[in-house]
């Protein structure tokens, strides 16, 4: 097999990292505000409980997709580890590299029991045995392992074609299209008996609040 043309690699290892940003959007967009999170536990509780599980184990297998060793077996994995070890970089871009990419490895660290013994894989003794809570980490850990994914990209990038590359896209959810629409259905909902009028006050007054 032919050595792969580097700025081809980092070009589809950019998109994997745009779209693993976006979903971490998407869970921080539902899930970060205690208002949103009450107004889901009076519309449809268990549908948003189980929402936040699949994100939450979605998220731990991507982050650590991005970091897995470069090779398993004889199949090459697009990571951050094929893209330090296995493309041809001058000494301080390498050593640059390496650098986050350690920090990026120790991230890997916190959550990486929980992917292979209860998210990729059902580990038996992770299931009959009390082992508590795998993958926790320090609040905030995971925008740091993405900023620091943005700088790996960066340093990669701007070696191979002269310039950063963002991958963080803006806009990256519409979700509070969604939540100002449960906001206001439960308005209506609590509001049977109340005039028209009121029932616009009731919605102006929710779409005011201060997030």
């Amino acid at each position: 097999m032919a050595a792969p043309d580097p700025k081809v690699v980092m070009e589809e290892f950019c998109a994997i990292c745009e779209r693993v940003w976006m979903d971490h959007d998407l869970y921080l967009s539902l899930f970060s505000d205690s208002r949103d999170l009450a107004l889901y536990m009076q519309m449809a509780p268990m549908c948003f409980q189980d929402l936040n599980g699949i994100l939450i184990e979605h998220l731990v297998i991507q982050f650590c997709k991005l970091t897995d060793p470069a090779q398993t077996g004889k199949y090459p994995n697009l990571t951050t580890n094929f893209i330090l070890h296995e493309l041809p970089w001058p000494a301080d871009v390498q050593k640059a590299l390496q650098e986050v990419n350690d920090r990026l490895m120790a991230f890997r660290k916190h959550i990486e029991p929980a992917r292979n013994k209860r998210t990729a894989h059902t580990d038996l003794t992770a299931q009959i045995t009390p082992l508590g809570d795998l993958g926790q980490f320090p609040k905030g850990d995971d925008a740091k392992f993405l900023a620091d994914l943005q700088a790996f990209v960066d340093i990669a990038y701007q070696h191979l074609n002269g310039g950063p590359r963002p991958i963080h896209p803006a806009a990256a959810t519409d979700t509070h299209q969604l939540i100002r629409a449960l906001g206001k259905a439960i308005m209506f909902d609590g509001c049977a008996t109340c005039t028209e009028a009121a029932r616009t006050t009731a919605i102006l007054d929710y779409e005011g609040r201060t997030k």
